[in-house]
């Protein structure tokens, strides 16, 4: 046995063990959003927060040759928001008329208030189109609920995520998500709903992480889970696990259920080293060049 085979079976035997123990740890403690930090730590947050939408924006710029100023009095729909309200906050104080955002767990209303808090103080020193006290009023909190029809912030959290269901048809203007795809169990359904609940025209902007998600590994072999078979896959599994939908499944579908000018843009991707070092040891199904894709930009416009 060659170096290189060791070495892709010790990685193999590892991520086997990742697998194993996330299945364990979901069990046990539940879904905790994959981030390397936590709400506690405000600045880390805060940081993300405002990374996100400005990199949102950036793409929808990029993606439509318009200002962002596109946003302005649009309803916006976010899937699989973060652990806080920052990201809405932050859209809101850009002129956005509406934010709505579904999610199968309740994190952002554990976050703290010192967060939203401090979240707001950067929101004045960037500038804000609306009053500080109106985005305070309108968070949503487990005494107040997740807000009606007619709040600025609505968040929805449904269990069996049910898009079509929580939400009236032709209702948004645009859609972003972070990092929440790859977690989805079937993208495909996610998708048609989504479509069923956007205006004609339309933007869908997706940023959508397909490496390794356990935070060891990810450095150090960031395609591990594409070395199984599905059905071993699937055997370690548990739900929020990555999904594994290769990227040009995203424009198949999209197109598949009424989208137009779809573009896919790579992020990130990995080293022709390394991926020529695991390629014969990855599943046969993920020997692909597109499996090199760490992150990626979906941007899309509804028909």
């Amino acid at each position: 046995m060659t170096t290189n085979e060791i070495w892709n079976w010790y990685y193999k035997a590892v991520g086997i063990a990742f697998l194993a123990l996330g299945k364990a740890k979901h069990r046990t403690r539940g879904y905790e959003r994959a981030r390397a930090f936590s709400t506690s730590e405000l600045l880390a947050c805060i940081d993300y927060d405002i990374k996100v939408v400005d990199e949102w924006l950036e793409a929808l710029e990029g993606y439509t040759r318009q200002s962002a100023k596109q946003i302005e009095g649009a309803r916006v729909l976010e899937l699989g928001p973060g652990a806080d309200f920052g990201v809405p906050l932050y859209l809101l104080s850009k002129g956005v008329a509406q934010y709505s955002a579904i999610d199968a767990f309740p994190l952002a209303l554990k976050a703290p208030a010192a967060l939203h808090e401090a979240i707001l103080d950067r929101i004045a020193t960037i500038g804000s189109l609306v009053p500080r006290s109106v985005l305070m009023d309108a968070l949503p909190s487990s005494r107040r609920g997740p807000g009606n029809d007619t709040s600025i912030l609505r968040y929805v959290v449904r269990e069996d995520f049910d898009i079509a269901t929580a939400f009236e048809p032709a209702s948004f203007d645009f859609v972003f998500s972070q990092a929440a795809f790859e977690h989805f169990d079937d993208v495909e359904e996610v998708i048609r709903q989504v479509s069923t609940v956007v205006r004609q025209g339309a933007r869908l902007v997706a940023g959508v992480d397909l490496k390794t998600h356990a935070r060891w590994l990810c450095d150090k072999d960031p395609l591990n889970i594409y070395r199984y078979a599905e059905r071993t896959y699937r055997s370690l599994g548990f739900r929020t696990m990555p999904n594994r939908v290769a990227t040009s499944e995203y424009a198949r579908m999209l197109i598949k259920h009424g989208w137009k000018d779809v573009e896919i843009r790579n992020v990130a991707t990995v080293a022709d080293e390394y991926f020529e070092r695991v390629r014969d040891s990855l599943d046969p199904a993920f020997r692909k060049d597109e499996t090199r894709n760490l992150w990626i930009v979906v941007c899309a416009t509804r028909v």
